[in-house]
This record gives structure tokens, sequence and C-alpha cells, in this order.
């Protein structure tokens, strides 16, 4: 019946251990104290997890934030225990927030509409018609003002007529 009992404990603490995933948000060092708790409880019935089949689990049961970390972790082949890599994950975890709440993006409307920059290969750059109608209210500017009173007439060389 102990026996029995043992195995029924085996298989529940090894489902536990499997199936346990971190919440994204969530802070990293209760998860891995957790996954800690599971491995011993799997020595005290007598089954010892192998240090890298320990590591793997827990690297498998982190959010997606950590991504990184894990691809950086088996790029780098690292060996670590269990121990070695909770801390690993705190210093990780402490950058990851850091980074959150400093990455702001800014984004201002305006009115202005930009002017297409026409530089590159086969083309030319871009002219303003005259005839021309765009949107918008301006104003027309003609191009023949009066001249002013003190200029001097090109034909009769009289002044401001």
């Amino acid at each position: 019946m102990f026996e029995t009992h043992a195995r029924q404990e085996h298989y529940e603490v090894v489902t536990k251990l499997i199936s346990c995933k971190m919440a994204e948000g969530a802070p990293v060092s209760p998860h891995v104290v957790k996954m800690k708790s599971y491995i011993y409880r799997l020595e005290k019935l007598e089954y010892v997890v192998p240090q890298e089949l320990a590591t793997d689990l827990i690297l498998q049961s982190l959010s997606n934030s950590f991504t990184q970390f894990r691809v950086n972790y088996n790029m780098n082949k690292l060996v670590k225990t269990v121990s070695e890599l909770h801390g690993m994950l705190k210093t990780v975890e402490i950058n990851i927030t850091s980074n959150k709440t400093s990455a702001v993006l800014a984004v201002k409307k305006t009115d202005r509409k930009r002017k297409r920059s026409t530089t590159g290969k086969g083309k030319q750059p871009a002219t303003t018609h005259s005839g021309a109608k765009g949107k918008g209210n301006d104003k027309k500017v003609s191009k023949v003002g009066s001249p002013p009173d003190q200029c001097q007439c090109f034909e009769c060389n009289k002044m401001g007529h």
C-alpha cells in the first residue's frame, strides 16, 4: 500500500513539474522556488533529477519575456546548477523590468505635410507647377505687383509712377 501511495505522489509531482508555467509579468523567484520544491520532493521519493534536466525544465517553464535569456543560455552552452540559474534569472528579471519601463515611444501629430524627397537613380527633382491646383486655402500671390513709390521707371526714368 505504501508503494502505491509513493507511486501516486511521484506521478502527481512529475505532472506538476512538467506542467508548471510561469505567468507573464509574474516574479521569477517564487516560480523557481516552486520548481525547486518539486525537484526536492522527487529526491525525497528516491528519484534524483539530473541537474541538466532540472535546468531544462526550469528554462522551459519561463514566460516569453525570458526568451532572449533562454537563447543566450543554450547558444553559449552554459552548465549551471539550479541555484546558479536562479541567481542569473533574478538578475535578468531586474534588467527586463527596467527596460520595459524606459521604453517609451513619443508620437506627435502635426498638421504640416512633408515634402517628398525625390533623390535616387533615374528620378528627377520635384518641381512645382504654377497652374496646378492644390488642396487648402493658400492665398494667391501675384507675380506682378505694384511698384513702390521710390522706384524709378525703366522707360521714362521718372520716380514713383
